[in-house]
């Protein structure tokens, strides 16, 4: 939930000064001011609930989110407003303060304390510090049917999530989560839907990946995307299940990996980064009647171990930047 910045309750004090003229008329006349400064902020604040409540109308609005963030923005103007306001009076204050001796001060204070509605002023800080979104606020905004995620939608969803490789692939041996915060998405494609319902949304995407840091560095994947609608929020992504992640060959680095064997009565496989970059080395082997996949990190100018015996055959498929 959005925080709300004001400073209301520096206000509750009450600064006691003096004016030129009367010091009770002028007490009389600031509390006063400030007194209706809070009721019109009440009256501000009342007409906001109505606007969201009784008067709201769900069919204006294409998202939850939207109603929400307009709630809080207008909430967040009249708190504005009122600290303004508030600051103007004190400023009318301060000028008069310096004009006035001692004796008139405390006639001033008196007068200023028996006219202040501190009440009222602890009653509207009280409501506006309250940084939840009220009940019938969000009932109304619940009646609010939000549109079916968009292929601009779906894109900003998947960056926020992560994605794992389908059994026998390269990061599924790995066990590691693809972060699509890392990568440039694009060529989204929605293929089909499988499931559309009010509270549910299916659907099969397909879309390129590339790396942020090096633009070398390419996956695509088909998905499955599965989409809930929550009480009180706009869709969102419940799910996402892998049914296709392959690596784009990037034939660039391939002159900086060797690979060679390493020991004395049995013989180790291992790469040889002759390069000054890291890289990341996929290698498909054949060992003990079946093919493996595993992934290396290999480093600048060094070498990384592979696996122990020489399997039957090996072959580097695919190296990527990291």
């Amino acid at each position: 939930m959005k925080m709300l910045k004001f400073s209301i309750l520096a206000f509750c004090v009450p600064l006691f000064v003096i004016s030129c003229g009367s010091p009770s008329r002028d007490g009389k006349k600031l509390a006063e001011k400030e007194n209706k400064i809070c009721e019109q902020t009440a009256e501000k604040l009342d007409k906001l609930e109505q606007d969201f409540t009784t008067a709201f109308n769900a069919d204006e609005w294409l998202s939850r989110q939207a109603a929400k963030d307009k709630w809080l923005q207008r909430r967040q103007e009249i708190a504005n407003q009122m600290e303004i306001d508030l600051g103007n009076v004190q400023n009318e204050v301060l000028q008069v303060q310096s004009q006035l001796e001692s004796k008139k001060l405390y006639v001033f204070q008196k007068e200023y304390n028996e006219k202040l509605d501190m009440s009222k002023r602890l009653e509207v800080a009280e409501a506006l510090a309250e940084t939840d979104i009220p009940q019938n606020v969000l009932n109304s905004i619940a009646r609010v049917n939000p549109q079916k995620p968009t292929e601009s939608q779906i894109l900003t969803d998947l960056a926020q999530r992560s994605l794992n490789d389908v059994e026998g692939g390269y990061f599924y041996v790995k066990d590691r989560l693809i972060a699509l915060s890392e990568y440039d998405i694009s060529e989204l494609n929605v293929s089909s839907v499988e499931k559309e319902t009010t509270s549910e949304y299916i659907v099969k995407v397909s879309f390129s990946l590339s790396g942020k840091v090096n633009s070398d560095r390419r996956l695509t994947a088909t998905c499955k995307i599965r989409y809930t609608l929550p009480k009180y929020d706009d869709w969102s992504i419940d799910f996402i299940q892998t049914e296709e992640l392959n690596i784009v060959s990037c034939d660039i680095y391939n002159s900086c990996i060797k690979t060679f064997e390493r020991g004395f009565m049995s013989k180790d496989l291992y790469v040889k980064n002759e390069c000054d970059k890291s890289l990341e080395v996929f290698i498909r082997f054949y060992e003990y009647g079946k093919w493996h996949k595993t992934i290396v990190i290999a480093k600048p100018q060094d070498d990384t171990f592979v696996d122990y015996c020489i399997p039957d055959e090996y072959k580097v498929e695919y190296i990527l930047p990291l």
